[in-house]
């Protein structure tokens, strides 16, 4: 990996972060450890980044253009290994997929220490719930949805 900073100061900070960081984990016969990324299709990505942060909870990761597309991450607060990329649908197969891309099943999940609580949090914001939060044998789930009706699940492990 070449990383460049203009500031040697910086340069030098940045190399030992990572150098003492996860980033650089090696495992023995193992060189993939972390999904670090999900790409979600968006019709608007400042209206997405709205919900995502304001009324999901997310913060706002990376903000970033290059040569005319816009680079837009979040992550949940304390996780920021774990970035949601809130991608342009750019044309009319992408745009068709926005709100569908896992189907009826959650694009992704998240957990929670008391999903009763963020249920109730998120709900306050304007979150649509499609299931309440339920007991089950892996702990209490709910299910919402976000702008676009993409199913999001939400898990207490038990």
């Amino acid at each position: 990996m070449v990383f460049k900073a203009v500031n040697p100061e910086v340069q030098d900070l940045w190399v030992r972060i990572l150098h003492s960081s996860s980033f650089f984990i090696h495992r023995e016969n193992n060189m993939l450890h972390a999904v670090s990324h999900i790409s979600l299709l968006v019709s608007d990505q400042d209206k997405a980044l709205d919900f995502y942060t304001k009324k999901l909870g997310f913060e706002l990761h990376t903000d970033a253009t290059f040569d005319g597309f816009r680079w837009l991450t979040v992550n949940l607060p304390g996780n920021k290994n774990f970035e949601i990329a809130l991608l342009p649908a750019r044309n009319a197969e992408q745009q068709a997929l926005v709100g569908k891309q896992a189907s009826t099943y959650p694009v992704f999940s998240m957990i929670t220490k008391d999903c009763k609580k963020t249920y109730e949090e998120m709900s306050t914001r304007g979150v649509e719930f499609i299931q309440k939060p339920e007991e089950k044998p892996w702990g209490v789930e709910a299910l919402c949805k976000d702008l676009y009706g993409n199913i999001i699940h939400i898990n207490q492990n038990v």
